[in-house]
This record gives structure tokens, sequence and C-alpha cells, in this order.
């Protein structure tokens, strides 16, 4: 997969919904995707879906879904069902923590729909600290990417499948959110036709917020990401249009 004409996909972390329009009919023009997270959604549900239609965009519908499988299935089947009335492909997010089966219960669901299941791996913010707070003997986040992803990507093999040349095949997920330094090992696993999404992007002088694993959108791109999700640095930012076209200039200069 290459990056999209252009991959910014615009995090609206807001619980109001007007002051998402406003910033859309602003900015619209530099950013390919908008990312609809719990905030904006809970407060708003399919309302806030409307703005898929009214600004002619994508929907990256980022819930995290992380439920037994039954629950996860038919709250995808309700996301489905909603995004199916705006064009385009759509995603929505699960975490892989929830497991094989949670996974597989989301993709039937959403196969043949124009919803792609995109698996959360580690969030941002999360340190080896957390990891080993959680109990894991390998605490850093690049294995514990890599161990999730591939949660989601096997979900539907009952054991490792392999093609006629003894390359490993996966059957499931095919959309996954990593955090930027993590893109070159997640390519390097699952190869070149999975979707990778990154949060924390930032410029040089940004405030890293509370991720601990942020980069340039130039590294993102150049190390395999198709989109990159991108928040504050615009939405909190003095003058939003050129923090947006900054970042779009970026982008396009990555290649």
């Amino acid at each position: 997969m290459t990056p999209a004409d252009n991959p910014i996909c615009l995090a609206l972390d807001y619980s109001e919904l007007d002051e998402a329009r406003d910033l859309l009919s602003k900015i619209r023009q530099n950013i390919g995707m908008i990312k609809i997270g719990s905030e904006l959604f809970t407060a708003h549900g399919r309302e806030a879906l409307e703005l898929s239609k009214e600004f002619a965009v994508p929907v990256f519908l980022d819930l995290k879904l992380n439920d037994i499988p039954t629950t996860v299935e038919k709250t995808t089947e309700v996301v489905c069902r909603l995004l199916s009335k705006y064009s385009g492909q759509h995603y929505l997010s699960v975490h892989c923590m929830g497991g094989a089966n949670m996974c597989q219960a989301a993709f039937n669901v959403a196969r043949g729909s124009n919803v792609r299941i995109t698996g959360t791996t580690v969030l941002t913010s999360l340190s080896e600290r957390d990891f080993r707070d959680f109990g894991f003997r390998d605490s850093r986040p690049g294995i514990r990417t890599i161990n999730l992803a591939l949660v989601g990507a096997d979900c539907l093999n009952n054991q490792m499948a392999y093609n006629a040349t003894k390359q490993r095949v996966f059957l499931g997920l095919n959309s996954f959110v990593c955090a930027p330094n993590q893109l070159s090992l997640m390519r390097q696993n699952l190869g070149d036709d999975v979707v990778l999404m990154t949060p924390g992007i930032r410029s040089t002088n940004d405030d890293n917020q509370d991720h601990l694993r942020t980069k340039p959108i130039g590294f993102a791109l150049k190390n395999g990401a198709n989109w990159v999700v991108i928040g504050r640095p615009i939405t909190k930012s003095a003058d939003p249009v050129s923090a947006s076209l900054h970042f779009k200039e970026q982008a396009e200069r990555a290649f």
C-alpha cells in the first residue's frame, strides 16, 4: 500500500460537534480523513458520523472496542450499518488485546462492507514500566506491538498458514494502529499490504503531551505509514489553518 493522496487523518477530539464542524470548514482541503473518537461519538453518536457526508471525507471511528466477542460483533454490526450510508472506505478500531476470537467476530461482520476493521496494538502513552507492571517479562513496546498485531492478523487461522514458498500467510485483520517508532518493525513482520495508521505525530517544537513515542510526519511516512493521525498540533494551534497546511506540505515533501 502507498500512502493516501493526503495521508493526514485529523483527530476531532472534541465533545462539541459545532467545534469540529467549524474546524473542518476551515481546513478540509488540508486533510484526507477524520478520526472520531470516544469523546465526540459518546456525545453525539450517529450525528457525528454525518460529518462524513457534510464534508465528503472518510471516517476513522476510533472506539478501540475491547469486550467479549458477542458484544464486539453486535457493536460492529451497528457501526457498519451506520457507516454504510456514507460513501468511501471507513475504518473502525478494535483492540487486539481482546484476543483472536474478538478480532475475528468484528472482521467477519465487516467483511464485504465499506468498513475496515483496524487493530489497535500498543497505545503511544504506555511505557516499558507499564508493561513490567502488567507482568510481561519482555517489556519492550516494539515486541508487544508485534505480538498484538499478529493476534489480529492471524485471527482467522487455527494455526499458522504458509503459502507455496513457505512464507507465512495472514488471514485476518489487515489494518493496524501503531506508534511511529514501530512502523518499520510492523512492515518487516506483516509485509507491504497492511494499512498502518500512526498517532503521535509532532513537529520538532511541539509538546508531546501524553504521547511517549512521537516522530515527525516525514519519519512516519518514510517508514511505512499509510495514514498519520494528527490532533492537538492542529486542533489546539493558535492558527489551525496554517498548522494543517504545514503538515500537508511536510507530507508532500516526504515523497
